[in-house]
């Protein structure tokens, strides 16, 4: 009888598996998956602050705030019985105000419609900053200025300045009288009595008073 030869035939089978296992290219063997990269938020972190350029690509937080106001939106408020009347025109018009937190002051700069004497005419600024709301009314008829802390008491700062010349008032209040803030927030308000009402304007929108004031502004 005849020798089976599948003996051979596997061992040959097994020595050719072995050498196409050693020929397989780099390419076409298993690899491990690649390392997953973090992914890129481009989104900023809430409650951030939004940042301003100083041109050379270093950003920093907002320090200034300018208002550009529509001319035509002084109001004629009466009390008793109250009502409001819009004017087209009147000198307490305020067209641009800027609001400038330095190192040592806050400045406003408040730009009106029309070059007029501002005798008679009240300034008021509300400052809001991290300890409440400080409250400064500056009366041009005889420039009088008073400046009130959160807790509705009279303040002892008397390095407050004001000026008023031509279409333009300034105002710079000492951040020591404000208890040097982190940041401070600016609401304008001028006011002036006639004898059919008041006359009131502010920069902020086009009705006869804001609720709110500039952005938060960081010194410089």
């Amino acid at each position: 009888m005849p020798r089976s030869r599948a003996p051979a035939r596997l061992a040959t089978v097994v020595v050719l598996g072995a050498v196409l296992s050693g020929c397989t290219a780099p390419g076409d063997r298993p690899t491990a998956a690649p390392e997953r990269q973090p992914s890129v938020v481009l989104q900023a972190p809430s409650r951030v602050e939004p940042t301003v350029g100083n041109g050379s690509g270093i950003t920093r937080l907002p320090f200034r705030a300018v208002l550009r106001d529509v001319t035509g939106d002084v109001y004629r408020v009466v009390r008793t019985p109250r009502s409001e009347s819009r004017l087209a025109r009147s000198p307490l018009d305020v067209t641009r105000t800027t609001v400038t937190h330095g190192a040592a002051e806050v400045r406003v700069t408040v730009t009106l419609a029309e070059v007029t004497g501002i005798g008679g005419t009240t300034v008021d600024l509300g400052l809001t900053t991290p300890a409440g709301r400080f409250f400064l009314d500056i009366d041009h008829s005889g420039t009088s200025r008073r400046l009130v802390d959160p807790s509705g008491d009279a303040t002892r700062c008397t390095a407050v300045r004001s000026s008023a010349g031509g279409d333009t008032v300034r105002i710079a209040v000492p951040r020591s009288c404000l208890g040097d803030p982190d940041w401070v927030s600016v609401r304008v308000l001028l006011s002036r009595p006639t004898p059919d009402g008041e006359l009131v304007e502010n920069p902020h929108n086009s009705r006869s008073f804001s609720a709110y004031g500039t952005r938060r502004l960081y010194p410089l």
